[in-house]
């Protein structure tokens, strides 16, 4: 079962309209196809000619797509320290969320801005993983990984994570420990930003 079909409200995470060009360019051709047979001027060679146009602005649309992600994800990864601490809290949840699937992570989505304990959902590997987001600058508490264990259920999620760009407290590493909750800390998060690091 997919995030999307779970019982929670969730911000809008960006989803690309492009993804349904390839669809409509498809029904257009097929469209202009049935046009042109009805009216009895159609040949094969004008459908070589209209399918050829149809193939090239797909696979320019979808290198257009490519390139802006390799550039969104190149200037992602690229961001110094001192840039992540200025962020705002939501910034920072934006700006994990952009990481994640560069570590195998998909479906990704943002809730909504209420205190249940997650800030963003993603899948990988078949489990569903509830992500809370914590941009500090002192060292992360207990309680971050109360509230992120905590929310397990509420989610329907299988496993737990805390993200921060900063540390964690002794007491909160311990507590995540024994809940078997993930935990990354600014060093770790500074490795996902790292360029030519393959996905975990």
């Amino acid at each position: 079962m997919t995030p999307g079909s779970r019982r929670y409200n969730r911000r809008k995470y960006s989803k690309d309209t492009n993804d349904h060009i390839f669809f409509v360019l498809v029904i257009l051709l097929a469209a202009a196809v049935y046009a042109h047979q009805a009216k009895g001027h159609i040949r094969e060679q004008r459908i070589v000619e209209i399918i050829s146009v149809v193939v090239g602005i797909v696979g320019l649309v979808l290198f257009v797509k490519l390139l802006g992600k390799l550039i969104q994800r190149r200037a992602t990864q690229h961001f110094p320290q001192s840039l992540i601490d200025s962020m705002s809290g939501t910034e920072f949840e934006l700006y994990v969320s952009q990481l994640l699937p560069g570590q195998g992570y998909k479906h990704i989505q943002l809730t909504e801005h209420y205190d249940f304990g997650f800030d963003i959902l993603a899948e990988k590997e078949g489990a569903t993983w509830g992500i809370q987001v914590k941009r500090h600058s002192s060292p992360v508490g207990i309680e971050a990984v109360r509230q992120a264990v905590a929310a397990l259920k509420h989610y329907d999620c299988d496993r737990a994570m805390v993200i921060t760009n900063s540390s964690f407290s002794g007491p909160a590493q311990e507590l995540a420990l024994s809940n078997n909750c993930v935990l990354i800390d600014k060093q770790q998060l500074m490795r996902w930003t790292s360029p030519g690091l393959l996905p975990r």
